[in-house]
């Protein structure tokens, strides 16, 4: 690959996939939150979540850079900010345990994923629909003191408006005086109740025109489904990017985030080494168990999300395809040759002599050749496996060449083996300039797929000097076999 082609590889990646991506202000995208002042709101410059599910309960791990904005005035003047207090509210569907979170899970997550995705771009030389100039990673600016939670249950909304009324007053702002987002405030609370969602937990934050990050925090709560809160956000104003990693045991699918305006744009497997290394908490959290990861995406204004994500991952067969494949290439080329040969070995010979089977340049190209189909499997499976990435397809061209020089040469092998030469002397030249033509369209693939960089590099010479030999096999044995036709 050339050093173009890897830096547009790296340039997409960074893009497209490491997990913080840059916010557009005015938005924010996990929770609400409320300013005592018509005249200043609150820009949330970039958020993360990580969400991982065990089936019983969830473990939700926020974090947030955020500022005061000052508003122009009808008069044209922009309101002066020091420092003021915002109410920060998440609605959640039982009590949660609220515990201090750490940023290391969202710097490891994000290094693991950017590993294997450029492992996948570079065995598949995918480079995407898009690239982009900017790669914008999550900063971690100064942090703000200490979180001051509550976790209140709400039979009526009307009492979650009271209780910001009554917290703002006792900090000597009087919020009865100002404008600010009751009315929607309280509707907003009152569908969440209606639905059950009668635990808020609220958060006290200082913030100023610096961009802070609001330390992150992790809630775990009991809940049959996946979560994430959404409609919440929509009394934002303006275009918001959401970015949420979920794990769990199972992928979340496209028809079960259609309804959210969430789009999946990265499925991958975590082994329990990935876990660990991203989160001991999360790792025990899921058991020390193989899980999945869904990355799922929003772009666009925050008045269009109305309503949560609320799903259950369910079992997918795409993980089997890469081992279907294996075994039906596996399976039909050993099939090919064990059944017609041991058919014959226990068939009686009519003319009284049996098939002699002689050592030669046919029988040991096609040997060879079906030997390197087999060496060459675990690359065409490495392409069905995940990651699968959005605008990702699976090139078929080298899982359907490598599935033709298997059938090829373990038909050449059967012929070899079970036909005397009168019977496969005009099929046996075809199979073997099948087996020509799928050889040289795998060795023009690997190069073109930089399989050099998927293989230590001995290995990777033991494997090209393996196919030189195969190459001037096959090319001997069909000059043989044309003479002699």
């Amino acid at each position: 690959m050339s050093k173009s082609s890897l830096l547009l590889v790296l340039t997409w990646l960074l893009q497209a996939f490491l997990f913080a991506s840059l916010l557009t202000p005015a938005a924010w995208a996990d929770t609400m939150m409320i300013m005592p002042y018509s005249d200043v709101w609150v820009s949330e410059d970039d958020q993360a979540a990580i969400i991982a599910w065990n089936g019983t309960h969830e473990y939700l791990l926020l974090t947030v850079n955020a500022r005061a904005v000052p508003l122009v005035s009808g008069s044209g003047r922009t309101a002066k900010i020091s420092e003021t207090l915002a109410v920060q509210i998440l609605p959640l569907p039982s009590v949660p345990e609220v515990r201090e979170g750490e940023e290391w899970p969202f710097h490891a997550l994000s290094s693991i994923l950017f590993d294997r995705l450029v492992r996948k771009a570079v065995l598949t030389r995918f480079y995407g629909s898009a690239a982009s100039d900017e790669g914008v990673s999550l900063v971690f600016h100064e942090e703000i003191g200490v979180h001051n939670l509550a976790v209140i249950e709400v039979s009526n909304a009307s009492e979650l408006v009271d209780w910001i009324v009554e917290f703002y007053s006792g900090k000597g702002i009087p919020v009865e005086e100002q404008t600010w987002p009751s009315g929607p405030v309280e509707a907003i609370a009152s569908r969440y109740v209606r639905r059950s969602y009668r635990y808020f937990v609220v958060d006290v934050v200082e913030l100023n025109q610096t961009v802070r990050t609001i330390q992150p925090l992790v809630f775990i709560f009991k809940c049959d489904y996946v979560y994430y809160p959404l409609y919440v956000s929509s009394l934002a104003i303006g275009d918001t990017n959401i970015k949420l990693f979920v794990i769990a045991k199972y992928w979340l699918t496209e028809e079960e985030v259609r309804s959210t305006g969430l789009r999946v744009v990265l499925r991958d497997r975590l082994s329990p080494g990935d876990l660990m290394a991203a989160s001991e908490d999360i790792y025990d959290f899921m058991g020390g168990e193989t899980v999945r990861i869904t990355e799922l995406v929003y772009e666009g204004p925050t008045r269009k999300l109305r309503s949560d994500l609320e799903a259950v991952p369910k079992p997918s067969s795409e993980e089997l395809t890469g081992y279907a494949y294996m075994a039906a290439v596996l399976g039909s080329s050993t099939a090919i040759v064990v059944l017609p040969t041991g058919f014959s070995i226990r068939r009686k010979p009519r003319t009284g002599k049996a098939v002699k089977i002689e050592l030669n340049v046919a029988l040991l190209a096609s040997t060879c050749a079906l030997a390197l189909s087999f060496v060459l499997m675990p690359t065409a499976v490495a392409i069905f496996e995940p990651p699968y990435y959005a605008g990702y397809n699976s090139p078929l061209g080298f899982p359907i060449a490598l599935f033709i020089l298997a059938l090829s040469s373990s038909t050449a092998l059967a012929m070899e083996l079970c036909l005397p030469w009168d019977k496969k002397r005009k099929i046996l030249p075809v199979a073997f300039l099948a087996i020509l033509a799928a050889f040289l369209f795998l060795v023009s693939s690997i190069t073109a797929m930089s399989v050099p960089q998927l293989y230590p590099l001995g290995a990777y010479f033991v494997l090209r000097f393996f196919m030189g030999i195969v190459f001037l096999l096959v090319l001997a044995a069909l000059a043989e076999l044309l003479a002699r036709a």
